[in-house]
């Protein structure tokens, strides 16, 4: 093998590392014991360990362990302690280690169990020899040397380690030799692990900065090695799958590793060209080379390890939204491809992976702008990442590492990031059209492409019902008791290489459906194909015995498992789709096995009944032929779930219909928006008149990868969905005809696309000549007849690299005579590797692994069309077991087929032309979709309405109305597709007969519609129109309480009742106008300091009385020895009642009573609503003054009382509270008299509190606020005196609060608008408009302002004053706080309310 260095060169220390392959005979050994002991036995925890040193720098290439007595296994590690080692012995670090490995040896001999490489030791630096070995007793040595000199002159020193349980030590035990090899020959070793990784970390961290002083070469591989590691690691201890035990410290080293890579990522290769530009030595043939293949090698680090970077949706959403959300600054100083490209790509490309599930990162399903704590409440809690379950840990330190590193709350709807994802494949196409430089790289613009593509897969995917997880999600399932009451201990079950075994089921209870099995597992890596089938005798043909044509197949699926899947020896399977078992069928469960032996079930049960009551009966199956039965085998146990037990079946399925029928809308959102920026692209592109536009297209990734592949994904879905296929086939009509045009400008006429080209020069042949169909690459693979048994052959095809597509056609004659006999088809998996270098992208691909495409095996299956692969290589491998078929009439003819490869060499303008026939293609198949005779219309949500009915009962509505559907629908146009299918018909709203029905539906009384459905409803009913009042007009006083009684009456006048019938009563001042008649006009102006009334105006709200004066201070009324605790009984409001609803109590005689109070003399008009529908008349009545001297009724009235009266008392109003001497002293100015002071606390109309504790008074008070803010119409006066002390309006305004660094102008009264210019405190403006939003209180300033505070004075400019939380950053001028007065009219008109 050639000597690779390994090692960082640093002036004269320079170390290498050569790494060579030995035997194990080019080691020298050191025997610790000089004789043998008995025996050694061992246990399942067992650990044999040793301390030792040496005085030279050595090469350990394994331990010898002792056997002697049978077959043992052992593993064995090497632990490095350190120069202290000797004295106090730490854990140590894990220095190399084997995986568990078989071995035996003879009686007292040793066997050599070797490191996959060796390990360089230091002198002087203490290590642990450890072992751990399985198997029966064995040889152990005695008379142990705690210090040996070898025949090299190496003197090792030996002590116990703690690490060992089974006691080895120094005297006696295990581990009986060290195989070790002195360096000297090999050139000069680095020495032991610290003195090389320290180096090599400098060097991943510091390779763009010390360039110029070591080798590049040595330094990329150090720097790709470092970094595979660290891949290979990190995978490791955080897999995505697998359960493994965390600590803090592993997430604090993962969060670091993150940073790094982002931080090289982020910086581009800027800093590190000027570095080497200015390099005076001029040693630069390949920098760009060499740090371009580092920089990919942490994109592939960076990618593979995202999932531990990022554990959750809520992170990697995050992190893709600050990325993002950065771009529309980098756009502006053109920076963008050194800054964040690679880092941008990277996040993309890892999003793109197969294991990501993008519908549970992305809100595709949420509407408008996502904050981060909502994403996570609604997102990440339904469809969270299994790490944050299983390293709760590493999430939480990655959560506060984001905090710090990215802007969590810029987050922002999927809309836009998908116009932003738009921006980066779109501007590229544009500034190529313009000559301009480009801002992306093509690994951004390639990946960003991908992402979309993966979109729109994972979308229709969803959409077809074609997802694994499919119903299984929305049950729990459960596995059935094992049918076997006992395991082999050993692991002796033959699998057969894929010899069937099958066992046959049958169950007792309705709704069970299988989702899988569970089979015994062993050591290694298996290979399954699992099978359902169903006893075709009993389902569809009863008494055919016919063994051929028994069995149907309902279920297959294929897959391999390993040790991992089976911790138990027993492994579940899971079925892609869900098997529904019908009650007392039988069933056949056949299970192929290919794979080392494994464990088996034995004392087989008949039946087992399971924890919910349902029993599986099984028996021998026929198609077993590797042993499993009844009695014993494989397949112990069963998958189920009850769909009864978990919910309705069709509920959910309506569920998950309504699910897909959500993802392929998206999925068409999508698409769409791909289309209308490929089109206005198409629409530029033809406007530039350059010869190269074709070419330009077509080498960009819009129009050669994602406009494809997205087109591939939506094919599918307008096949099988008629709604669907009409919105595909319109986004082909939009872009079909762009494409057409653009290659009918620059295509040559006489371009035949269908035309090959030549293989040796790639070019076209001349033109006139006829389309050649055939290919010159062809060859027959066939195998010999008959085919060899027990054996592997294998056959490659390999075409020249023109070759893109390869056709196998099978001959009629294939066939093998045995299930086991195997013909496998592979094709490779290849890595497509991308590099840019100078600006023009490199691809190169390399071939990672084969994947199985195909199996065929016996008489029949075998292709009768031909199969057509992408390639230019395929694999062929027939795989036979011994012959156990005795039959002279078996097929043992093996294989025979032909391979032919075609060419396809596009040239670098013909992407338009081939997209222009993806279109066309896609076209045609949705025109094939929606001409088929069996097109299925969408008929709603309700799956289980039945079609025969729902014709049934349209025939008979045809005969019974044949009439008036004869004449046909008033339709203003003919529905188009989208109309038909959507089921919303162009009805002509402006006919006569709609107008009639419209009026016959609502009853219009002066319509002949209306005429005629009083007259086909001739039962009673109560007619609003006909409602009387009954009330005493002429005993009506001011405060003194009176019934109004509402009789309803049917449309012919009689009284009728009609229970749970709504009535409102209210009574309202009439207006000005009408109440100043020449009688009242004394009353209505007894109040002193009243003006007179004007001769017109608005409606008075206080019943013609003038606005109530603030300035009069509260105090309880004394009105002959009887207190009123009351505001209306004060004198200055004894005239306004805050009355207007009344009370309403429903009689069974047809009538309502209505209790009426009114506060003050005038006219009043009585309203009366029935059901929403207020009569036409209403009732005018007049308000007189109370007799002088009497007592209202109903007043609560308090007696005076000697003695201390309590601080605290109820009635009607709500709680009163009495003022103490000092709050009397400070608010009240003047007793007059009274002795006490009163104040309300709780207001019983309100349902408020309006007095509170001191420390609740601030949130009370902003409550109090928003409850006059949102006080009715007649209570306008109280905002507008309070509207100058909110600073509205315009005028001139100071500002009085800030941010950190100032107050912004915005170009509009929105928070997303731009910033033109910013203000600070102190500053004064003058305002001129102002508008109120869900942001808050915005005002315009004047030009003049403008001209001051703005960079630019023109457009509009606008700053809030004012936000919804209260906070106020522009005050007026002339604004003041509010007075007493005003809070205490507003208090009173809140109470006037009510």
């Amino acid at each position: 093998m050639q000597e690779l260095k390994m090692g960082v060169a640093s002036g004269e220390e320079e170390t290498q590392a050569v790494m060579k392959v030995y035997s194990k005979e080019d080691y020298s050994v050191v025997n610790r014991f000089e004789s043998h002991g008995g025996g050694w036995g061992y246990s399942a925890h067992s650990v044999e360990a040793i301390r030792f040193c040496a005085d030279a720098d050595t090469l350990l290439g394994g331990l010898g362990l002792f056997g002697g007595r049978g077959e043992y296994t052992a593993k064995i590690k090497l632990f490095e302690l350190g120069p202290d080692g000797g004295d106090h012995e730490t854990d140590g670090d894990l220095l190399a280690e084997t995986d568990v490995l078989a071995y035996d040896c003879a009686a007292r001999e040793k066997y050599a169990m070797m490191f996959d490489e060796p390990v360089l030791l230091q002198l002087g630096w203490w290590y642990v020899a450890w072992a751990r070995v399985s198997g029966p007793s064995s040889d152990c040595g005695s008379h142990g040397q705690a210090t040996i000199t070898t025949d090299d002159g190496v003197v090792f020193q030996f002590k116990s380690s703690k690490k060992s349980n089974n006691g080895t030590d120094v005297n006696a035990g295990q581990i009986p030799q060290l195989l070790y090899r002195l360096p000297s020959n090999d050139g000069n070793a680095s020495k032991g692990k610290q003195q090389t990784s320290e180096p090599e970390l400098r060097g991943l961290k510091g390779f763009q900065y010390t360039a110029t002083l070591l080798d590049l070469e040595r330094l990329r591989f150090v720097g790709t090695c470092c970094l595979r590691l660290l891949r290979v690691y990190i995978c490791e201890i955080f897999p995505i799958a697998a359960v493994v035990e965390e600590s803090s410290k592993l997430a604090e080293c993962v969060g670091k590793t993150r940073s790094l890579l982002k931080k090289i990522l982020s910086e581009g290769m800027d800093n590190c060209l000027t570095k080497l530009d200015n390099d005076p030595e001029g040693y630069l043939s390949q920098p760009l080379t060499l740090l371009e293949a580092v920089l990919q090698e942490c994109h592939n680090t960076f990618t593979a390890c995202f999932h531990s970077f990022y554990p959750t949706p809520a992170l990697q959403w995050a992190c893709l939204c600050d990325l993002l959300n950065c771009l529309d600054q980098d756009i502006a100083e053109a920076n963008f491809r050194t800054s964040s490209s690679r880092l941008l790509a990277a996040v993309m490309s890892a999003l793109c992976h197969t294991s990501v599930k993008l519908t549970s990162i992305l809100p595709i399903a949420y509407d408008g702008e996502v904050l981060l704590r909502s994403l996570v409440k609604q997102v990440s809690t339904e469809n969270d990442s299994a790490l944050a379950h299983r390293f709760p840990l590493l999430v939480a330190h990655m959560e506060k590492l984001s905090h710090t590193e990215e802007n969590l709350m810029g987050m922002t709807s999927f809309r836009e990031v998908l116009e932003k994802m738009l921006v980066i494949v779109v501007l590229p196409v544009r500034k190529s059209l313009r000559k301009e430089v480009e801002l992306f790289s093509p690994h951004l613009v390639s990946n960003t492409c991908g992402l979309l593509a993966s979109i729109v897969s994972e979308l229709t995917a969803s959409a077809l019902g074609s997802e694994v997880d499919g119903l299984n999600s929305l049950h729990s399932v459960k596995a059935s008791p094992n049918r076997f009451t006992k395991t082999s201990q050993g692991r002796s079950w033959n699998t057969g290489n894929g010899s069937p075994d099958a066992i046959c089921m049958t169950v007792d209870k309705p709704g069970v459906v299988l989702v899988g099995v569970c089979v015994y597992g062993g050591g290694g890596i298996h290979e399954y194909e699992l099978e359902v089938l169903a006893d075709d005798a009993q389902t569809e043909h009863p008494g055919d015995s016919a063994h051929s044509h028994r069995w149907t197949s309902l279920e297959l699926v294929k897959g391999t498992y390993s040790t991992d899947d089976s911790p138990s020896d027993i492994a579940e399977i899971r079925m892609d789709k869900a098997v529904p078992l019908k009650e007392g069928v039988k069933y056949a469960v056949r299970l192929r096995n290919y794979g080392s032996r494994t464990a088996n079930g034995d004392g087989g049960m008949t039946t087992v009944q399971c924890s919910d009551s349902v029993s599986f009966t099984f028996s021998t199956c026929s198609l077993s032929s590797n042993g499993t039965n009844q009695t014993r085998g494989q397949i112990p146990q069963l998958l189920y779930y009850r769909s009864e037990y978990d919910g309705d079946l069709q509920s959910q399925l309506l569920s998950k219909a309504n699910e897909e029928d959500k993802n392929c809308s998206r999925a068409l959102s999508v698409v769409s928006a791909v289309v209308r920026a490929a089109k206005d692209l198409l629409h530029r592109a033809f406007a530039v008149d350059v010869d190269d536009i074709p070419e330009l297209l077509s080498s960009s990734s819009l129009f050669s990868m994602l406009l494809p592949l997205i087109l591939a994904y939506i094919g599918p879905v307008a096949a099988s969905v008629p709604k669907a296929a009409v919105e595909v086939f319109g986004l082909v009509q939009e872009l079909l005809p762009a494409v057409s045009a653009l290659n009918q400008k620059y295509a040559p006429p006489t371009f035949n696309p269908n035309q090959s080209t030549d293989s040796t020069t790639g070019n076209q042949p001349e033109q006139g000549l006829s389309a050649c169909t055939t290919s010159n690459h062809y060859s027959m693979i066939e195998s010999e007849h008959p085919y060899k048994q027990a054996g592997v052959t294998q056959y490659r095809v390999s075409f020249p690299d023109c070759v893109r597509w390869t056709t196998i056609e099978f001959d009629q004659q294939c066939g093998t005579a045995q299930p086991e006999d195997v013909l496998r088809l592979l094709i490779p998996s290849r890595t497509l590797h991308l590099s840019s270098l100078g600006g023009k992208a490199l691809v190169h691909d390399t071939i990672n692994t084969w994947t199985d495409l195909k199996k065929f095996s016996g008489a029949t299956g075998w292709p009768t069309t031909v199969l057509v692969l992408p390639g230019n290589e395929v694999l062929f491998s027939l795989e036979t077991a011994s012959d156990y078929v005795k039959d002279e009439k078996a097929c043992f003819y093996g294989f025979k087929c032909v391979a032919v490869g075609y060419e396809f060499n596009p040239g670098p303008d013909e992407g338009i032309i081939q997209l222009e026939k993806e279109l066309a293609f896609l076209g045609s198949v949705c025109a094939a979709a929606l001409m088929k005779k069996d097109l299925a219309l969408p008929i709603g949500n309700e799956l289980e309405e039945d079609l025969e009915i729902l014709e049934e009962a349209s025939l008979q509505v045809c005969k019974s109305h044949c009439g008036i559907l004869g004449k046909g629908l008033a339709l203003s146009h003919s529905p188009t597709i989208l109309e038909a299918l959507e089921g919303n018909l162009p009805l002509h709203l402006q006919t006569n007969e709609h107008s009639f029905l419209e009026d016959f539906i609502t009853c219009v009384q002066t319509s002949s519609g209306g005429r005629l459905a009083r007259w086909l409803q001739p039962d009673s009913y109560a007619d609003p129109q006909k409602t009387s009042l009954i009330l005493n007009k002429d005993d009506i006083r001011c405060g003194w309480p009176t019934t109004v009684v509402v009789q309803t009456k049917d449309q012919y006048g009689d009284v009728v009742h009609v229970p749970h019938m709504k009535v409102e009563v209210k009574a309202v001042p009439v207006s000005q106008k009408k109440s100043m008649q020449p009688e009242n006009v004394k009353r209505l102006q007894r109040l002193p300091g009243s003006s007179s009334p004007p001769s017109s105006g608005p409606d008075l709200t206080f019943g013609g009385l003038p606005m109530p004066k603030l300035e009069a201070t509260y105090e309880p009324m004394i009105v002959k020895e009887a207190r009123y605790i009351a505001i209306t009984m004060m004198k200055a409001y004894e005239n306004y009642s805050p009355s207007e609803n009344m009370l309403i109590r429903a009689n069974t005689d047809g009538t309502y009573s209505a209790n009426w109070t009114p506060g003050a003399v005038g006219l009043y008009t009585i309203h009366v609503t029935i059901d929403g529908i207020e009569i036409d008349a209403g009732m005018e009545v007049e308000v007189k003054d109370p007799p002088k001297g009497m007592i209202p009724p109903g007043t609560q009235m308090v007696k005076p009382k000697a003695e201390p009266e309590p601080n605290k008392i109820h009635n009607d109003d709500g709680v009163w509270l009495r003022l103490n001497d000092d709050t009397v002293k400070k608010y009240v100015p003047s007793m007059n008299g009274y002795s006490e002071a009163w104040c309300l606390s709780f207001n019983q109309h309100l349902g408020r509190s309006l007095l509170v504790p001191a420390d609740e008074v601030r949130g009370q008070s902003e409550e109090s606020l928003k409850e006059v803010s949102s006080c009715p119409s007649h209570e306008a006066p109280i905002r507008a005196q309070s509207r100058a002390g909110q600073g509205g309006g315009p005028g001139l305004y100071k500002v009085v609060k800030t941010g950190p660094s100032g107050h912004n102008i915005r170009s509009c009264p929105n928070l997303r608008g731009i910033p033109i210019g910013m203000l600070v405190l102190g500053n004064k403006v003058k305002a001129v408009g102002e508008v109120v939003n869900s942001e808050g209180n915005w005002v315009q300033l004047d030009k003049n302002s403008v001209v001051e505070f703005c960079e630019s004075d023109e457009g509009e400019a606008w700053s809030l004053a004012r936000d919804r939380g209260g906070n106020q950053y522009l005050r007026h001028e002339d604004g003041e706080p509010h007075s007493t007065g005003q809070m205490f009219y507003a208090f009173f008109i809140l109470s006037l309310t009510f």
